[in-house]
């Protein structure tokens, strides 16, 4: 049981001795059992969360100091106080690694202190004796020579600076120049560590920060890994990656996973939904017909193998999920085929933008009219809620884009409205008579 669970269960002792339902005794014996875990939990955390802001605020005092009258020391002295930094950390983290301590608090803090600590020699020697580079080159330097720190320390804390910072690395790339695809090097050289800690069985707060921090770092890369592909490319491209966050999230964590505790599934979902809406305006579809065609360098062909994977893979969770009659993955990885196909139409047969964008519009109210009527059946709220929002939002943004009447306008709303008291009513019933929960 974790610290959380056990928290809980200890809060519910004396309730449950009240109604009858448990003995003091027992009641006793199970809060002298659980008492220690819970502690413990709450104790890691902290010591963890102390270790991390005690290492920053360390190393920006230093820096400040160095700052103060840098310019007036001598290159030699600069050297010195560039290494001095580094060398206390690889003594602190060898230290750590050598007397077997594997306390998290041990571990973030070493892990954490040695990576800041090469960046900042690395930026001083730099700076001391001006050697030429840039911001990505000295990023990329930087996490290469912490990425053995992930495996070493099995550090969340740097592993979450390395997925941020190879992020802003890929970011930097100009616009129209050749693609990072040296990020998909980075990624999947952390993810034999990163994996595992995303699974069925870590449901703790560092799987949660992982799994958000991996879905925004891909997030924000893949912008630029598309810069020099064909024109609209980005329009099946996203369709592909928000559908496979959903449908991987949701094999990695099960069924049974809350909403809030599987962040790959949660960033899938969204990300289906608002590219979705974004696809069902015109604009996007536009200077479709005539493509231009990308130079076949190294780049753009690692990009495109790693798209064709990346369909391959979403296509087989998706058609997996239609076999076992899952309905909401279904609906989700359904975004995928249906934008490779819009995209396929656009370039083949140039049809008007509007076919384009409602055929968008009639997927999001498919969407949401299956999430509603999947969560009035088991008797889940959040998802029929959910559906009921996708509905409704679809047709206030069609309301903004089209010209129909006030009096129109105001009858839709009424009907949607009326669908949310409905669909709330009905899961009162079911919750009072108790209806299904099950997720599907």
């Amino acid at each position: 049981m974790s610290a959380r669970h056990a928290r809980w269960l200890l809060g519910e002792l004396d309730a449950l001795v009240e109604q009858g339902l448990l003995t003091a005794e027992a009641a006793e014996r199970l809060r002298r059992h659980y008492a220690a875990r819970a502690e413990a939990g709450g104790l890691r955390l902290r010591q963890v969360f102390l270790a991390v802001l005690g290492t920053l605020l360390i190393g920006g005092g230093v820096i400040l100091l160095l700052a103060h009258n840098w310019s007036e020391l001598s290159r030699a002295t600069r050297t010195v106080l560039s290494f001095l930094p580094l060398v206390a950390a690889q003594g602190v983290a060898g230290w750590v690694l050598a007397s077997g301590r594997r306390a998290p608090a041990w571990r973030e803090g070493a892990a954490l202190a040695l990576s800041l600590a090469v960046a900042a020699a690395i930026a001083l020697i730099g700076q001391t004796y001006h050697i030429p580079g840039s911001l990505q080159g000295f990023l990329l330097t930087w996490m290469l020579l912490s990425l053995p720190l992930i495996y070493l320390f099995d550090s969340t804390a740097v592993a979450v600076l390395y997925l941020a910072v190879i992020a802003w690395w890929a970011a930097l790339t100009p616009w129209r120049h050749e693609p990072p695809a040296g990020y998909l090097l980075l990624l999947a050289a952390v993810l034999p560590w990163l994996w595992p800690h995303l699974g069925k069985r870590r449901a703790d707060g560092r799987a949660l920060l992982l799994g958000w921090t991996l879905a925004l770092s891909v997030a924000v890369a893949f912008d630029p890994l598309l810069a020099r592909q064909e024109r609209g490319v980005w329009i099946p491209a996203f369709a592909l990656l928000f559908a496979y966050f959903a449908l991987e999230g949701k094999a990695l964590y099960g069924p049974g996973r809350p909403w809030r505790k599987a962040p790959l599934y949660a960033a899938g979902s969204l990300g289906v939904v608002g590219h979705a809406f974004v696809l069902s305006y015109r604009d996007c579809w536009r200077d479709l017909a005539d493509p231009k065609v990308s130079d076949p360098t190294p780049g753009v062909i690692a990009v495109w193998v790693a798209l064709a994977a990346l369909a391959g893979r979403t296509l087989v969770l998706w058609w997996r999920a239609v076999l076992r009659r899952d309905v909401t993955s279904g609906l989700l990885g359904a975004f995928a085929p249906l934008a490779l196909a819009a995209y396929a139409l656009a370039l083949a047969a140039a049809p008007p933008r509007l076919i384009l964008a409602l055929l968008c519009s009639a997927y999001l109210l498919a969407l949401g009219l299956g999430l509603m009527g999947s969560g009035l059946r088991s008797g889940d709220g959040a998802r029929a809620n959910a559906g009921l929002g996708i509905v409704a939002l679809l047709i206030v943004l069609r309301f903004f884009d089209s010209d129909l009447s006030l009096v129109a306008r105001g009858i839709a709303f009424l009907v949607v409205g009326v669908g949310f008291l409905v669909a709330n009513y009905r899961l009162s019933r079911l919750a009072a008579g108790g209806g299904a929960t099950e997720v599907s």
